[in-house]
C-alpha cells in the first residue's frame, strides 16, 4: 500500500530528545505538541514566521515520504526502502516558495512609509531600481512588491503632496493669525529661489506651528514689489491675505567663535595661510571669544522655531547692551578689542531699531514671563498699554454688534411723546455701552498684569492655554502676536534643507518634483 504524503508543516522542524516536542529548523525554538497535532506548529509559524511559505519544497533530502498520517511527522527510511518505492510527480510548487500577497491596505502602508524616507533623508529615487535595495526587501519581506521609480516620484509624491496641503489648508482655516518668513537663495546651478514659511499658534493646544508655504524658482529682478505681489500670490493660494499679521526677513548671517587654538591654526592650513599670529593676536583672539560668545547664545535664543521669541527680543536688547556698557567700562581689554565693543554698540543700534514698535512692546506685554518688567521705559509701556486698550475695543466692539444683530426685537407701541425721547434714549445706552466695554477691558488687562510672573524656563503658551477663559480678549490679541518670529531663520533652514535635497548627483530635479520633496521634508523634520 503506498504511503500517504507527509503534511508540509513539518518540514520547517525536527524531532527533539523529547516524543511531545519539536524544534524549529529556522529559530531553533522548541514547540510543545499535544497528540501529534500540526496546531502548534502552525500557530509558530504564523505568529513568528509569517513571511514564510510552508509549501513543501523540492529541496534534495527534505523528502521523508513513508509517513503513516499526513499529520505525523516525516520518518527517516533506509536507502533500501527508499529506492523501492515508486516515484511520485512533483507538482509546480514543488519548485517555487508560494507567498500570500499583501492586502491592498498594508501595500499602501508600507508604500507611503517608503517615500518619506526618501523624502526624509535626501534619497534618490533611482535606489528602488538598484539590486541590494530589491535584494534587501525580498528577503525582509518577500510578499512586498516594490514600486517602481516612476511610481515612487511621480505618483506617490503627487498624492501624498495633495494631502499634506489640504491639511495645510485645514490649519489655516482654523488659525488666528499667521505670520510669514521670507528668503532667497541660489543653488548649485546658479538657480535663483525664494522660499515662504507660515508660523502661527494652533489655538486647541497653543503649540506653535510652521509649515513650508513655497520653494521654487524666481527668475524676476528682486526687487520690493516683485517679492510683494510672489508674496500676495501664496496669500491667495492658501486663502490668508486676511490672516496674515506679519512678515520678517531678515539677511543677517549667523556667528559662532572658539577659544581653543586648534581650530584657528587648522583653518588657516586649510586656507592655505601661513600662520604668523603672535601672542598679542592670540590675545585679542580670547579676549573677543569672551565677549562674541554672549551673540552665539543670542543667536540662538531668537533663532527657535518651536518657542516664541518675539516677545524675547527687547529684554535680551536690553541685556546685552547692558553687558557691553560694562564691557566698555573695563579698561583692561587691548585697544582692537575697545574698538570691536564700541562696534558692536554701533551695531546693536542700527540692528534693533524695531524693537520700540507697537508689535514688539505688545508682544513683551502678553508675554507672562515679562509683561511689565521687559518694558523699561515708562513712556513706551503707556503707549503700548493704550494700544492693547484699543485691539480690545474692537475685537468686543464686534463681538457686541454680533450679539446684538441675533437678539430678538420686540416690537412696542410708542406714543407721541416717547418717540421724541428715541434720539435721547439711544445715544444714553450706546454711552453706557461703550463706558462698560472701557471698563472692563481695563479690567481684563489690569488683572492679566497683576498675575504673578511666569517663571523664564517655563512655557508661556502654556500659560495662556490654561487661562485663556479668564482673559479671552487678550487671548485673541496673543495669537496674533506671539506667533511671529524674531528672525527669518525658518526661512533659512528650508534652504539648508533643500541643499540636501538638490545635490550634485541630484543637479537636474525639476520644480514640480522639488517642492512636494521639500514640503514633506521639512515636515517631518
Amino acid at each position: 500500500m503506498a504511503d500517504r504524503k507527509v503534511a508540509n508543516i513539518w518540514y520547517f522542524f525536527e524531532q527533539t530528545d523529547s516524543a511531545d516536542s519539536q524544534r524549529c529548523r529556522l529559530c531553533r525554538k522548541t514547540i510543545i505538541i499535544k497528540g501529534r497535532s500540526t496546531f502548534s506548529l502552525k500557530r509558530h509559524m504564523d505568529k513568528i514566521h509569517p513571511g514564510v511559505s510552508i509549501e513543501r519544497t523540492a529541496k534534495e533530502g527534505e523528502h521523508h515520504e513513508g509517513s503513516k498520517s499526513d499529520t505525523a511527522p516525516p520518518t527517516t527510511t533506509t536507502p533500501s526502502s527508499s529506492s523501492s518505492k515508486e516515484s511520485v510527480q512533483k507538482s509546480m510548487k514543488s519548485f517555487v516558495n508560494v507567498f500570500k500577497p499583501l492586502s491592498t491596505a498594508n501595500k499602501k502602508v508600507i508604500d507611503r512609509k517608503l517615500l518619506y524616507v526618501f523624502c526624509n533623508h535626501a534619497l534618490p529615487f533611482r535606489l528602488v531600481e538598484e539590486h541590494d535595495v530589491k535584494d534587501l526587501f525580498a528577503t525582509l519581506c518577500p510578499n512586498y512588491s516594490l514600486p517602481s521609480r516612476k511610481t515612487l516620484g511621480d505618483t506617490m509624491l503627487s498624492v501624498e503632496y495633495e494631502d499634506v496641503l489640504a491639511k495645510v489648508q485645514c490649519y489655516f482655516s482654523n488659525a488666528y493669525s499667521v505670520c510669514l518668513t521670507t528668503d532667497g537663495w541660489t543653488d548649485i546651478n546658479n538657480q535663483s529661489y525664494l522660499a515662504a514659511t507660515a508660523h502661527f499658534i494652533h489655538e486647541p493646544d497653543c503649540k506653535i506651528k510652521s509649515l513650508l508655504l513655497e520653494c521654487g524658482p524666481f527668475d524676476e529682478k528682486h526687487s520690493s514689489e516683485n517679492i510683494a505681489n510672489w508674496l500676495n500670490s501664496i496669500m491667495d493660494k492658501f486663502k490668508i491675505t486676511d490672516k496674515v499679521c506679519a512678515i520678517v526677513t531678515d539677511n543677517a548671517s549667523n556667528m559662532k567663535f572658539y577659544v581653543n587654538k586648534d581650530p584657528v591654526i587648522s583653518s588657516l592650513a586649510l586656507l592655505g595661510i601661513k600662520n604668523n599670529l603672535k601672542d598679542k593676536d592670540w590675545k585679542i583672539i580670547e579676549e573677543s571669544s569672551n565677549i562674541l560668545k554672549f551673540f552665539d547664545l543670542i543667536t540662538k535664543e531668537v533663532s527657535s522655531e518651536k518657542t516664541i521669541t518675539l516677545s524675547k527680543i527687547k529684554v535680551i536688547a536690553n541685556l546685552i547692551e547692558t553687558k557691553l556698557n560694562t564691557f566698555k567700562q573695563n579698561s583692561n581689554f587691548t585697544i582692537g578689542v575697545e574698538r570691536l565693543i564700541q562696534n558692536l554698540c554701533n551695531g546693536l543700534e542700527e540692528k534693533f531699531t524695531y524693537i520700540n514698535c507697537l508689535t514688539v512692546l505688545k508682544a513683551t506685554i502678553l508675554d507672562p514671563r515679562f509683561k511689565k518688567e521687559g518694558i523699561e521705559n515708562e513712556t513706551d509701556f503707556d503707549r503700548s498699554y493704550k494700544s492693547l486698550i484699543e485691539d480690545m475695543k474692537k475685537i468686543n466692539s464686534t463681538d457686541t454688534s454680533h450679539s446684538e444683530s441675533t437678539q430678538d426685537t420686540v416690537t412696542v407701541e410708542k406714543s407721541v411723546t416717547e418717540s421724541i425721547w428715541e434720539d435721547f434714549d439711544t445715544k444714553r445706552k450706546q454711552k453706557a455701552s461703550v463706558s462698560l466695554i472701557k471698563r472692563s477691558n481695563n479690567l481684563e488687562l489690569d488683572n492679566y498684569l497683576a498675575e504673578p510672573f511666569l517663571k523664564r524656563t517655563e512655557d508661556p503658551l502654556l500659560w495662556w492655554h490654561i487661562n485663556k477663559m479668564v482673559y479671552p480678549t487678550l487671548f485673541k490679541i496673543m495669537l496674533g502676536k506671539l506667533c511671529i518670529p524674531a528672525s527669518s531663520v525658518p526661512c533659512e533652514r528650508v534652504f539648508s534643507k533643500a541643499a540636501e535635497i538638490e545635490s550634485e548627483k541630484r543637479n537636474r530635479l525639476k520644480s514640480e518634483k522639488s517642492l512636494p520633496l521639500k514640503t514633506l521634508h521639512n515636515l517631518h523634520n
